[in-house]
């Protein structure tokens, strides 16, 4: 099934490394978008969408859109013109359409990380990705700086993410 052969699970299990931890250039992220393209493709010819969301931690990978949109294409033999993007652009989209008058604005998702979709002059920032905003650096709070709290994201420390997302929280209290 789908699940089985494209969500976060089985790149640890195709590769023995968390997805977060994959380079970017192994094989296995083409497989992961074989697999999703097919998603997409089945949508299409189902429901016939103007428009497919993708979210999630292996969506959540900046380079995956185009992965997936280049292997959707293949498969349908360049069929039909398609527009993907992330959930949080999706979010951000729906805000202006929902604010009247708002054509630029940026949400955020936070949870077990933190993703931010930007929407400027009535377009997305990014283009079919998003900006990685949970990767920014912030200034470090007082009670981190006393702890010597640096944060949890893999990549590296002091990042929003890595001092806001959930397992943050769980990192400083434990449970």
């Amino acid at each position: 099934c789908l699940e089985g052969m494209a969500a976060g699970p089985s790149l640890e299990a195709r590769t023995g490394i968390r997805g977060e931890m994959i380079e970017l250039n192994s094989n296995v992220w083409d497989v992961q978008a074989y697999y999703i393209a097919q998603a997409a493709v089945q949508a299409t010819l189902m429901y016939r969408p103007q428009v497919i969301v993708f979210g999630g931690g292996v969506m959540g990978q900046e380079h995956m859109l185009n992965r997936v949109r280049e292997k959707f294409h293949s498969l349908l033999n360049d069929y039909m013109p398609f527009y993907f993007t992330t959930d949080v652009n999706s979010s951000a989209y729906g805000e202006t359409l929902v604010r009247k008058g708002i054509t630029s604005l940026v949400y955020y998702t936070i949870g077990t990380g933190i993703g931010a979709g930007a929407i400027q002059h009535g377009e997305f920032v990014g283009g079919c990705g998003h900006t990685e905003a949970g990767h920014t650096y912030v200034a470090t709070h007082p009670h981190d700086v006393a702890t010597e709290f640096t944060g949890v994201c893999p990549f590296h420390r002091g990042c929003l993410e890595g001092m806001a997302a959930g397992p943050s929280l769980e990192a400083r209290t434990g449970i």
